[in-house]
């Protein structure tokens, strides 16, 4: 650049004090905002390793959920990731909550709207599978059966008696009872 404009070389800025400090003030207030923000950084990094640990966390928690569950869109959204070392996890999943739903005795509607799901996402290459989704609809379909049946508390059991209470008399002043016989029996009698 000398070559060009020598007079770079040897000219020289004059800065008058007012202008100075003008920038020596800026410059040191910006410093001064710089390092009261000196955690920034560490609170960026915190909330990362929080989501880093967090998402993990949660989608283990979200393995046991069934349909309604809080958790269970999480574990819908991770099974995606989860095909890509297990491609049959969506079947065997759909199959398992089907059989969590029995064993917690869902509502049969909601166990039948699972089980369409679960015969809809499993392929005929799983015959396993089907298997236990049939457990499942004849295990429905007894609980059906049983509870179209009357209960046992509904109808008298067989060979047995019913007795119905009747009402006493009550004895006045004048009358005693005495026992009569050895079976326990009170009869009346009147004093004179």
């Amino acid at each position: 650049m000398s070559d060009v404009f020598p007079e770079l070389d040897t000219a020289r800025v004059v800065v008058d004090e007012t202008t100075r400090s003008r920038h020596l003030t800026a410059i040191q207030g910006a410093l001064a905002r710089r390092s009261r923000r000196p955690h920034r950084g560490m609170r960026s990094l915190a909330l990362g390793l929080a989501l880093v640990v967090a998402v993990p966390v949660l989608a283990l928690a979200a393995e046991d959920t069934v349909p309604g569950d809080f958790l269970y869109p999480l574990k819908r959204a991770t099974e995606p990731v989860i095909r890509l070392i297990d491609s049959d996890v969506s079947m065997k999943r759909r199959v398992e909550e089907l059989e969590t739903l029995l064993a917690r005795d869902a509502p049969e509607p909601v166990i039948r709207d699972h089980m369409d799901v679960a015969r809809d996402t499993v392929s005929e290459g799983h015959p396993w599978l089907i298997h236990r989704i049939d457990r499942v609809a004849e295990e429905l379909e007894e609980r059906r059966t049983e509870s179209d049946r009357p209960s046992p508390t509904d109808q008298p059991a067989t060979g047995t008696t019913t007795t119905t209470a009747t009402p006493t008399t009550k004895a006045t002043a004048t009358e005693t009872t005495d026992r009569t016989d050895a079976s326990d029996t009170t009869t009346p009698r009147r004093d004179g």
